[in-house]
């Protein structure tokens, strides 16, 4: 996926079927603590209430293993390159 695929993707549709995760972040201070899991839990909860029937978002490779554990597939490797790094398209199918 491009960089200009990814935005296209964003999904600014209120009523679309697709959701993106763009940033997932917690303050050092703050991490290994499970907050992370929360709010991932929590976002995939809330888009399956608003009935979107898939979560995509991108990540570096060695953080693909941590998405698996919240159902996230890998698809391909994206074409973006921003920041200088290569990235890994993920994907939640939801039910």
């Amino acid at each position: 996926m491009s960089d200009d695929e990814f935005k296209e993707l964003m999904c600014t549709d209120p009523n679309g079927r697709c959701a993106v995760i763009l940033s997932l972040s917690v303050h050092p201070d703050y991490q290994r603590q499970g907050i992370a899991a929360e709010l991932m839990y929590y976002f995939v909860e809330k888009m399956q209430q608003q009935n979107k029937t898939e979560v995509h978002l991108m990540c570096q490779p060695e953080l693909m293993e941590y998405y698996r554990r919240f159902g996230f597939q890998y698809v391909k490797d994206s074409s973006s390159q921003h920041g200088g790094l290569s990235w890994k398209e993920m994907k939640r199918v939801l039910l």
